[in-house]
């Protein structure tokens, strides 16, 4: 008896009394079709999932060529846990999930992951799509830590250069009541009478 591929864009697969084999019917894509976000060459058993920061919303792809790079500005978790706005198929919960790329972070074409600014940077935005849409840290802020989206104000004693990743301290004998101080010259000769033994 001579067997049948099971033709691209389906799989043969089913479980006779726990065992499994082929199909007894030549498959078709509304019932043996690939799922979305997998694909099927000719002869497959079992579906294959495309690579992370990819995208087939069709069912029924027989080709890994049938998958699109996501944008930029947007990345793919691996696996959505639930449906939600963003998933590429809402009624199935084992799907792909597409969402966009939040602030602090940014997203070349292909993401699987968001990439977060660097420290020193920040992005108050979604959609990032390069390192050059994290803007420096403006003067009299600071960002110490990778990923902000919000740069921290520049604290007393202190002032904070553009692109600050730390507070640089007023030099000793000086003194800076207020936030938000971006130079050296911010920082106040100590008073009469007092003195500034400290820096910052």
């Amino acid at each position: 008896m001579k067997l049948n591929q099971c033709p691209a864009g389906t799989y043969c697969y089913r479980l006779v009394s726990g065992t499994p084999a082929g199909l007894s019917v030549y498959p078709n894509k509304n019932d043996h079709g690939c799922s979305v976000h997998h694909y099927c060459p000719a002869g497959t058993t079992v579906e294959m999932a495309i690579p992370p920061g990819t995208m087939i919303k069709v069912k029924g792809a027989g080709s890994l060529s049938e998958a699109i790079q996501l944008p930029a500005g947007w990345f793919a978790k691996e696996f959505a846990t639930d449906a939600d706005p963003f998933a590429y198929d809402s009624t199935n919960p084992a799907t792909f999930s597409l969402s966009t790329c939040n602030p602090g972070y940014y997203c070349p074409p292909g993401s699987y992951v968001q990439v977060p600014c660097p420290a020193g940077t920040f992005r108050a935005n979604f959609y990032g799509r390069n390192v050059s849409d994290c803007g420096k840290c403006p003067a009299g802020t600071y960002c110490p830590k990778v990923g902000y989206a919000n740069p921290a104000d520049c604290p007393t004693g202190h002032f904070c250069p553009e692109g600050s990743i730390n507070p640089t301290p007023c030099p000793r004998g000086t003194y800076n009541p207020s936030v938000n101080k971006y130079d050296s010259r911010d920082c106040t000769k100590c008073d009469p009478g007092f003195y500034c033994p400290f820096l910052g």
